[in-house]
C-alpha cells in the first residue's frame, strides 16, 4: 500500500428520535407512529425498526479532507422494512446529503411494531462522515 494513499474511515449511527410527536399520516402511507418515550406517550410503536442491512454510503466524487460532518435524516420505515419519506433534518455540510440519503434508500430493516403488529415507524437517522 503506498504511503500516499488517503485513509478513511466512514462512522455511521442510527438514532432513534424520542420527540413528542404522535401519529400522524404521511403521504398514502398508513398511519405512521413514532417509537414510545418518555415524551412519546400512546399512539405509538413499542418497538423500533432494526436495521439488518445498512451499507455505508459512498464518498462524494471529489471529497476533501474538510468534507466531513454529519448528516440527520428522517426516515420512515414500512411494515416492509424498507424506507421511505427520507428528508434532511439536519446538516453539518451538505455536500453529503446526498450521499447519506442515497446510502439509506439502500437499508433494509426488520419493521418497528406496535402490541406484536408490524407498523410504520418514523424516526431519525444521523450518518455521520469522520476521516482519519
Amino acid at each position: 500500500m503506498s504511503s500516499t494513499m488517503r485513509h478513511c474511515t466512514l462512522i455511521v449511527f442510527v438514532f432513534l428520535s424520542t420527540a413528542p410527536v404522535f401519529a400522524q399520516q404521511v403521504g398514502d402511507n398508513p398511519t405512521v407512529l413514532k417509537v414510545c418515550g418518555p415524551n412519546n406517550p400512546a399512539p405509538c410503536a413499542d418497538k423500533a425498526p432494526r436495521p439488518i442491512y445498512s451499507p455505508d454510503p459512498e464518498l462524494p466524487k471529489a471529497h476533501k479532507k474538510k468534507d466531513q460532518g454529519t448528516v440527520v435524516l428522517s426516515v420512515v420505515v414500512g411494515v416492509d422494512g424498507k424506507t421511505a419519506d427520507i428528508a434532511v433534518n439536519h446538516s453539518d455540510n451538505q455536500k453529503l446529503d446526498k450521499n447519506a440519503i442515497d446510502a439509506v434508500k439502500q437499508w433494509k430493516f426488520i419493521p418497528g411494531s406496535t402490541n406484536g403488529t408490524p407498523c410504520p415507524v418514523q424516526f431519525e437517522v444521523r450518518v455521520s462522515f469522520r476521516f482519519m
